[in-house]
């Protein structure tokens, strides 16, 4: 790569960096979820240790990343004093009013709200790494844009026109399920199409720009690789949540960790120091393991061995608590949906360091 192309390219942080943590996990799950799966494919049940480190450890643990992103940030906090707390009330209030009008409504609300927050994510990485790319034709630009949208969509709806699978995102028939398979050939279709619309507008803007634009390219290849395998290709949990989880939570920890060490406007904690990365995730993992104590005792009655509990440890509540009970549970994760929708937005403020650190990206259109 020359030297004017180096100075185009957009990172979070560094080549090294971002290749490690934020585009690698997507190839790092689609590795182990290949050599997996002959292994796994007969299998009923998660093993518990599997769902203590994919869901414990990486999902539930980064939910509360957005604690040291907005909530213990001085700053932070004090730019949106009434919202910040307002979100988690709002998100308890809706809650329960949809675990009143029953417990699917409220499960289905919160899978499609993940499923959208999922999709941004992968959307927000693509077009920083995208920067400011010129194109001979608007049409060709708006190909490549959006882009990331036709490999997460479309599988999902592939999942939709399929019918059940023997994963759901939380509950059983949290999505709405329409077999068809003429449905599945068409989407099928218009994937490959899309696919091969974005090689032939990359082509161009590589002749353009004189040099590939491989961090972008990376976060296209190994989405489109993590929603195919995971959702479409493979019909097993353990793969499933194997993809999803460590494509996801991995890339949202790195962001998390570069934002605060180099945001220097920001209050920072001394647990953003280098040496403490690990105090950083025990934070998020014992955070977790709190609130899946709780889930455990008190709604699912699963994994209690983590827990070094047995069925006779764990309370039976009633229906009517649970209405209050379980979004109140889920309020840390349906916050982070609520506040990822805009937090990352930047709005070219001179006090605010995150231009300085992805360099030349257009974070107008950024949202994770």
């Amino acid at each position: 790569m020359s030297v004017s192309a180096r100075r185009l390219q957009t990172w979070i942080s560094s080549p090294r960096f971002d290749w490690a943590w934020v585009i690698g996990p997507h190839f790092y799950a689609v590795i182990l979820a290949l050599a997996l799966y002959p292994m796994v494919k007969d299998a009923d049940v998660m093993p518990v240790w599997v769902w203590f480190v994919l869901v414990l450890c990486i999902d539930v643990a980064h939910v509360y990343s957005t604690l040291f992103r907005v909530y213990l940030d001085k700053n932070e906090s004090q730019r949106f004093p009434t919202i910040l707390w307002l979100i988690p009330f709002t998100v308890w209030f809706l809650g329960v009013l949809l675990y009143s009008v029953s417990p699917l409504s409220f499960w289905r609300f919160l899978a499609y709200l993940a499923v959208f927050h999922f999709i941004r994510q992968q959307y927000g990485f693509f077009r920083i790494y995208a920067g400011q790319e010129l194109f001979s034709f608007s049409w060709q630009r708006y190909i490549n844009q959006y882009a990331i949208y036709f490999v997460t969509v479309i599988p999902v709806l592939i999942w939709h026109a399929s019918g059940p699978k023997d994963f759901n995102w939380f509950i059983s028939h949290d999505f709405i399920y329409f077999q068809s398979s003429t449905l599945v050939f068409i989407l099928n279709t218009i994937l490959v199409i899309a696919i091969a619309a974005y090689i032939c507008t990359e082509i161009q803007r590589t002749k353009r720009a004189g040099f590939i634009n491989w961090p972008k390219n990376g976060i296209y290849l190994g989405t489109l690789l993590i929603w195919y395998l995971g959702i479409v290709q493979f019909n097993n949990d353990i793969i499933f949540t194997l993809t999803n989880v460590v494509a996801h939570g991995i890339p949202y920890l790195a962001l998390i960790w570069v934002y605060k060490r180099h945001n220097k406007t920001s209050y920072q904690l001394a647990v953003f120091r280098r040496p403490n990365i690990v105090i950083f995730i025990l934070c998020l993992v014992g955070l977790a393991y709190i609130e899946e104590f709780l889930w455990a005792v008190l709604v699912w009655k699963e994994h209690l061995s983590v827990f070094f509990l047995n069925r006779n440890q764990v309370f039976e509540t009633s229906v009517q608590w649970l209405t209050y009970l379980v979004p109140l549970l889920a309020v840390p994760q349906g916050t982070h949906y609520v506040l990822d929708a805009f937090i990352w937005k930047i709005h070219n403020s001179k006090t605010n360091q995150w231009t300085r650190i992805i360099n030349r990206s257009d974070l107008e259109r950024v949202n994770f």
